[in-house]
């Protein structure tokens, strides 16, 4: 059972980011954005400015912090409350995210090769709730194993590639002033927001590994 207490351990690191990223989204989301923006209108107007019409926007109706880049559709994905929202966490995420996916076109380095290895990591997380499922019906230690090393490798990913989410913050940042989408005043909200948003795909670790088990969970249902 060492692998579990292992594993348990390594689950704790995704889990407190998400809890401090639930704890700053509720904490922003209560602040309107001088600008009057919704989070659709931000990622849009952002786009139009570097000529990028081909990226689209599109909303995700199944909870919160499902925030993404989707690299493999180039599709900006944002939530419901920040799609709509016109809060200064709306005009954040939205920033953080659609600048990433502005630099995974232009930048020909280390962004668009961590948008080609998100693809296989999110697979991977998947995978691994399949298998976490697995494992509890089935108690083999093996099974387990399996887990966790693969959970080891993501979760290594995903730490090393935090400075990658700094460097999208400093510029979601930065081209937030730019664009006048917000003010001098605003700045210190976009700082902190955009600076939580780089370990915002650790975080999504929760969520991917809950798809796992529902898509397990879907399947056995319709066998």
């Amino acid at each position: 059972m060492n692998s579990l207490y292992i594993l348990i351990i390594l689950l704790l690191i995704p889990f407190l980011c998400f809890i401090i990223e639930k704890i700053f989204s509720d904490k922003y989301k209560n602040i309107e954005a001088n600008s009057k923006l919704t989070g659709f209108e931000v990622s849009r107007k952002l786009l139009d400015s570097y000529d990028m019409k081909d990226i689209y926007i599109v909303e995700i109706k199944t909870g919160d912090l499902t925030d993404h880049f989707d690299s493999k559709q180039e599709v900006v994905r944002l939530s419901s409350s920040v799609y709509y929202g016109t809060s200064i966490y709306s005009t954040a995420v939205a920033l953080y995210f659609t600048i990433q996916a502005i630099m995974n076109k232009n930048d020909k380095s280390v962004i668009q090769t961590k948008g080609m290895l998100d693809n296989f990591v999110e697979f991977g997380y998947i995978i691994i709730g399949i298998i976490l499922l697995m494992w509890v019906f089935m108690l083999d230690e093996g099974i387990l194993m399996v887990a966790l090393v693969l959970f080891s490798l993501v979760l290594l990913y995903e730490i090393v590639m935090v400075p990658v989410g700094f460097k999208i913050a400093k510029q979601a940042i930065s081209n937030g002033e730019k664009y006048k989408i917000v003010d001098e005043k605003e700045l210190e909200y976009l700082q902190k927001i955009c600076n939580m948003m780089a370990f915002s795909e650790i975080s999504r670790v929760i969520l991917l590994i809950n798809k796992g088990v529902k898509n397990l969970l879907d399947s056995i249902r319709r066998g």
